[in-house]
């Protein structure tokens, strides 16, 4: 490669690297699904080209290294974040399951608010005796079912299952 090639291709390369920063910013913000790494895989592969050319402009060089010491960090920071959500640690993550679940998010480890007690629940909520009744019939169906069989010992690791008495032989190997 020549001098002018070789800048336009640092030059590709910063636009390129912006480009996954966006799409990795994209990704932990819930926007994308994935996590972009295929435009990373293309990154990491024209890194590895452009390391293997010798560049002798000294302002192409420069920028060049600064490019990889910016992609250095942005990576380390990306595999951080990717730790994170896989361990349920994210705070995007954690703060959206604790508005889910009612947990006062500004406040770390505020006492969830106890439910109302009967006497204060709405007159809309009576239970009439029929309701009663039908819930009780209920249960009673279920007893009916047959009972569960009880558990069955293992058989040892290793160990041939044992057909059933009534199953006709195993054809040999």
């Amino acid at each position: 490669m020549n001098a002018e090639e070789l800048t336009e291709a640092v030059e590709e390369l910063d636009s390129r690297l912006e480009r996954l920063r966006v799409l990795y910013e994209q990704y932990f913000q819930g926007i994308e699904k994935i996590p972009p790494s295929i435009p990373q895989k293309d990154v990491d592969r024209r890194i590895w080209v452009l390391r293997r050319e010798k560049i002798r402009n000294t302002g192409t060089r420069f920028k060049f290294q600064q490019i990889i010491q910016r992609y250095n960090t942005f990576s380390s920071y990306w595999m951080r974040i990717l730790r994170e959500i896989e361990n349920g640690t994210y705070k995007r993550d954690v703060l959206r399951a604790k508005k889910r679940f009612g947990i006062d998010a500004t406040k770390p480890n505020a006492p969830v608010e106890p439910p109302k007690p009967l006497e204060e629940a709405p007159a809309s909520v009576e239970l009439s005796l029929n309701d009663l009744e039908d819930v009780e019939t209920f249960d009673d169906d279920l007893h009916d079912l047959a009972p569960m069989l009880p558990p069955q010992k293992a058989p040892p690791a290793g160990a041939r299952p044992q057909s059933p008495p009534n199953a006709p032989p195993a054809a040999s190997r």
